[in-house]
């Protein structure tokens, strides 16, 4: 069986159920800040694709930069149970 190999680089895009769990907003909502023209979208043929940067600044303070999408799928609030 072949096993994935991790991606060596940030991701630049994210599909829009990735976009809609990063960012906690709906599909729906993600599809129409696109259509508003807020998020940008490539199409690569039936795929829509979000730029991960624009997730960040549609939800990040500007003086606060978001870290790159992990590949693991550890939750935040492990770190902080574990830290208590």
């Amino acid at each position: 069986m072949h096993e994935a190999k991790p991606f060596p680089a940030p991701r630049l895009t994210v599909t829009v159920p990735e976009a809609a769990r990063a960012t906690g907003l709906g599909r729906t909502t993600i599809y129409k800040l696109i259509d508003d023209g807020k998020l940008r979208r490539i199409k690569v043929g039936k795929r829509t694709l979000v730029w991960y940067d624009d997730l960040q600044e549609l939800v990040a303070p500007e003086d606060c930069a978001m870290p790159p999408p992990d590949q693991s799928h550890a939750s935040p609030l492990d770190a902080g149970e574990a830290a208590a």
